[in-house]
């Protein structure tokens, strides 16, 4: 093990990225996978729907979920909807889903051009283009399902998500001075878990500035939306100004300020380049920073540095 020091900043770059140790990822996909399942259920009860719809009430509250002293948890705001008793759907069209914690404020909300909803599991189906706002994070995107008894949301289709909630950095004075935001094919966001997950051309940019892009990225989430760590898997690409990162896994657990690359084991390595006046790369087996700090650890390491013209520094 070798140890090279490079400034803050650098280790600073490194911003969504968290290990999946003490989480069982093959229990929770399978839970996904149940979910889209229901997703699929629920689309095709829409589109059915769809071609059922005759009389439409307009401008209606529809209860859906109750707690135990009878106040509404859950409820369907719509400027048009119509039931099918039979199968226990509601179509609606112009939709407001609210869902509200037991002293009555609002902890989510979905909004929508039309969806349909399952009164007996309590979930549904967004078509088209549909927001989910939990807290202070909003999801966006086209094809959404959710359900109100798990806290859990889908977006099947170009999913974006913005947030002030959602950190990475440690300082509170640092946080205050962005938004969170990031895009990906599809993404997943269990509230009762803590988990949110982008998978697909996944592109997320921190507060601070810093890119980065992966093929699937997990956020593991405390409290309203507050991070704990996080893990990006897949092509993973970090970039802050002159600096950029590139390996197979990137971790991050915010409480120790701990950040990981790792390369696969097989040809891809941990690598990270600064390019200014001169190209310095530092490459390794895995590479550790610390963020309050401007010390890395390297498993296998390899530093090369050189000057624009091809002259080598070292």
């Amino acid at each position: 093990m070798r140890r090279f020091c490079t400034p803050v900043v650098l280790c600073l770059l490194l911003v969504p990225l968290s290990s999946l140790f003490a989480f069982d990822s093959a229990d929770w996909l399978g839970k996904r996978e149940v979910f889209a399942r229901e997703a699929e259920r629920l689309r095709a009860a829409w589109s059915n729907c769809m071609g059922r719809v005759s009389a439409p009430a307009e401008n209606v509250t529809i209860p859906v979920e109750a707690f135990d002293d009878g106040s509404v948890k859950t409820r369907v705001n719509a400027a048009k909807a119509q039931y099918f008793l039979k199968e226990g759907l509601v179509w609606a069209e112009g939709v407001e889903v609210v869902q509200h914690a037991a002293d009555g404020t609002v902890e989510g909300r979905i909004e929508a051009a039309t969806c349909v909803v399952d009164r007996n599991s309590r979930s549904g189906w967004a078509e088209g283009v549909a927001k989910v706002t939990h807290g202070k994070t909003v999801f966006s995107g086209s094809g959404v399902y959710f359900s109100a008894a798990e806290s859990y949301v889908q977006v099947f289709g170009d999913s974006r998500v913005e947030s002030d909630e959602i950190r990475f950095e440690r300082s509170a004075k640092k946080a205050a001075a962005g938004v969170f935001r990031g895009r990906s094919v599809r993404s997943d966001f269990d509230a009762a878990a803590g988990v949110a997950l982008f998978e697909g051309a996944v592109c997320a940019k921190g507060s601070d500035g810093t890119t980065m892009c992966a093929d699937r990225v997990y956020l593991f989430l405390a409290g309203t939306n507050d991070l704990k760590r996080a893990v990006a898997v897949g092509d993973v690409s970090i970039t802050n100004g002159v600096r950029v990162g590139t390996c197979a896994m990137a971790t991050y657990r915010r409480a120790k300020g701990e950040v990981e690359m790792f390369g696969d084991g097989k040809e891809i390595l941990a690598r990270l380049t600064e390019r200014g006046e001169d190209v310095r790369s530092l490459e390794g087996t895995r590479i550790k920073f610390w963020i309050e700090s401007e010390q890395v650890e390297v498993d296998n390491s390899k530093i090369t540095a050189e000057r624009k013209g091809g002259e080598s520094l070292l």
